[in-house]
């Protein structure tokens, strides 16, 4: 009992921490404005993050990217989080997608193994850099 009440602290002031850590330092990012927004408006776009769902949606919120997605999955959404591949697997059925069209864009291990586990394609990055019009062209996804 006395764990489970020590642990809820921990994971209460370690969020409160994450939450001013954000606060302070994240900013908007450009590029990534402009990616989302050369994405081909026929194509639905989804965020799968384990993140906790407040996090995410502060860090979408204060990058000013919310708007860009269509649905938001969190590690708060599933029973199993990456690198299970049921959060790809949720948003697919979602979507009403089929693997064949759906692409992943995934730059954590965990989350390439629960890419490559959904069955669905999927395109490693390494940073937000990686994320740009000539990908999504490369893959018939842009504008």
């Amino acid at each position: 009992e006395n764990i489970s009440k020590y642990s809820s602290q921990i994971s209460k002031l370690k969020q409160e921490h994450t939450f001013d850590i954000l606060k302070q330092n994240l900013t908007p990012s450009p590029s990534l404005t402009y990616f989302l927004s050369h994405i081909n408006s026929s194509i639905k776009v989804g965020l799968c993050t384990n993140s906790k769902k407040e996090t995410a949606l502060l860090i979408l919120t204060m990058m000013d990217i919310a708007h860009f997605f269509d649905i938001v999955l969190t590690g708060d959404d599933v029973v199993f989080k990456k690198p299970h591949p049921e959060i790809f697997i949720k948003a697919m059925k979602h979507f009403d997608a089929t693997t064949a069209n759906t692409y992943i864009f995934e730059d954590s291990i965990v989350g390439l193994k629960a890419a490559a586990a959904s069955n669905a394609n999927y395109i490693r990055i390494s940073t937000p850099a990686d994320l740009t019009t000539d990908i999504l062209n490369e893959y018939g996804l842009g504008k």
